[in-house]
Formats: C-alpha cells, structure tokens, sequence
C-alpha cells in the first residue's frame, strides 16, 4: 500500500483567491467572484452568476440621499433619508410636513459599501463578504475552501501520512490550518466531506 505524501508548496491563501466560489445574493445558486487582474492583490473583482446571470463588477455600491434642512415657511425641520436611489438629482421637491408648504432643496448624497445578508454567520469572500460555496459544518466548525483547487490542496493535505516542507520565508497556508483539521482523528470524516463538496 503507497504511502500518501505531501508536499507543501509554500502556497499562501492568496494564491487561491483569483477565483473564489461564492453563494449568488439574488438565488443563491453558485457564483464566481473572479480578479479583473489576476495575481494583482487590489485587483477590482467581477460577481458572476452562471444561473440567474446577475452581475456586479467592481465593489457593490450604494447611492443615499440625505436631507437635512429647515422649512423657508414655518421653519420646522426637514429630515429626509432615502438609503437607495438610483440617480442624482440637483434638487428635489419637498413637502414640509409641519405646515405643507412645497420647497426645493439641494440634497447631498453618500456612496455607502452594500452589505450582503449572511444571517448564518457563514465564511465568506473579503470582497463582497458572500457566504463560500464550498463549506460544510463540522463537528463545531466549518470546514470551507475558497475554489475546487483549493479544496484539491486541502484534500491531498489532509489525507497524507508523510507532509513535508520546503524552506519558506513565511508561514504557508496549510501551517495556518486550524488545529483540529490536521488531526488524524479527523482525517476520513474530512475527506467524506470534501468529496461531498467536490460534487457541488
């Protein structure tokens, strides 16, 4: 019987991150958040859903109108924000809701960072913070990977007698591996679950 042996390559999780898999916000199919500019670590990233086809490029951004003003008629105070709009308008038209006078004003407008929902608390992608396609609970952790060549290093990790090292300048990504995923207890519980991911 061959002896399963591993050699680290002095990968980083970096260089897994050119093409992460994510869960698509609008139905939660599989999606890629892919680098514009490969290997380039502030690269614009591009969403891409092969399923709904929904799409972002560049970081998913917010346009809110906010008013803050005091009526020209009876002076009461006008609060207005409005967290979505879709243009600029130089000035809107408003009605005082003290005394129903109509007036214009100029509102000002912020770009705000989209947050998507991820009300499990699941793994996500540090671009768009998606929940990651591939991950599973396990025991009382999850187990994740960013793409399927990920999930192979993972794999040919967790599943070797004999792990060796190259000398490196700093701690690779499978140094970096939580304790409990390099425990040999652990090991064929492991491997079901990546070949589960696998055929996702």
């Amino acid at each position: 019987m061959s002896t399963h042996r591993f050699k680290d390559q002095n990968y980083l999780l970096y260089d897994f991150e050119d093409n992460i898999y994510v869960h698509c916000p609008q139905c939660n199919g599989k999606a890629i958040v892919r680098k514009d500019n490969p290997k380039d670590f502030v690269s614009e990233r591009t969403l891409s859903c092969s399923k709904c086809f929904y799409s972002i490029k560049g970081k998913a951004l917010l346009l809110s109108l906010d008013l803050h003003k005091n009526c020209l008629q009876c002076d009461g105070a006008i609060d207005i924000i409005i967290p979505q709009v879709n243009e600029r308008k130089k000035s809107i038209n408003i009605k005082c809701p003290h005394c129903g006078c109509h007036q214009t004003f100029k509102p000002t407008y912020q770009l705000t960072k989209k947050i998507f929902d991820n009300p499990e608390g699941l793994p996500t992608d540090d671009y768009y913070g998606l929940p990651l396609w591939l991950s599973a609970p396990f025991k009382h952790h999850v187990f994740w990977a960013l793409n399927y060549d990920h999930l192979n290093y993972l794999k040919s990790y967790i599943q070797a007698e004999l792990r060796q090292r190259h000398q490196r300048k700093r701690p690779t990504m499978v140094e970096k591996l939580p304790h409990w995923i390099k425990l040999q207890k652990n090991r064929d519980e492991l491997l079901k679950d990546i070949d589960t991911l696998a055929q996702k």
